[in-house]
């Protein structure tokens, strides 16, 4: 095994840590495991989508990517593991989504158990420390209107709302997302705007 990075103290591989988890890429062959994960904590796809994961979600998740008309240079799906090896979160993370400096939280799920424990902030932050080490300039995500725990956790992370947007999922359903950005770098929202016209509040875009 190889020693840990002498100024982050992150093992090879390892993204960021906290609180005795780490964030790591995972793998093709550790589908099966965020879909068990899926499965045990469906709380989420309840909230968002009206009923549980469906039996290839984990595949979909780790093989989407977003529209030709978004484009992007990385993206990271991550998963969240105790330093005993046990999966206990996911993290999907795109990169210079649609500008440079602009990384996107795709996903961000903790098993429903260690909710209020403090750990989804100290997971987030090092998320957010880890991208500003990369450069990030600014954090954008959507989070669904009445996923009311979400809200709140992101709102109480500093992140401010740029607009409403349509979404509709496969079931047909359609949700309202909030699309929200967090300046990272002292870059206000109002120049994250002016390089991101769709998300500015009077735009038309689909």
């Amino acid at each position: 095994m190889h020693a840990p990075d002498s100024q982050t103290g992150l093992a090879p591989g390892w993204r960021f840590q906290a609180m005795g988890h780490h964030a790591r890429p995972l793998r093709a062959d550790e589908v099966p495991l965020l879909q068990a994960l899926y499965e045990a904590n469906p709380l989420y796809f309840e909230t968002v989508t009206g009923h549980g994961p469906r039996p290839h979600e984990a595949q979909e998740a780790f093989d989407d990517r977003p529209p030709p008309d978004m484009p992007y240079r990385a993206q990271e799906c991550l998963g969240l593991f105790r330093h005993d090896g046990t999966l206990v979160g996911v993290s999907i993370v795109v990169v210079d989504l649609m500008a440079p400096g602009v990384w996107h939280v795709a996903l961000f799920l903790l098993a429903t158990g260690l909710h209020g424990h403090g750990l989804a902030r100290a997971l987030y932050q090092a998320l957010e420390a880890w991208a500003v080490r990369e450069g990030a300039q600014w954090m954008r995500l959507g989070v669904v209107v009445g996923n009311t725990r979400a809200e709140h956790f992101w709102w109480r992370r500093g992140f401010e709302q740029v607009r409403l947007r349509e979404h509709i999922l496969a079931s047909d359903r359609v949700n309202t997302l909030r699309v929200m950005v967090k300046p990272l770098a002292g870059r206000p929202v109002a120049a994250y705007l002016a390089q991101v016209p769709r998300d500015r509040p009077e735009t038309d875009l689909p």
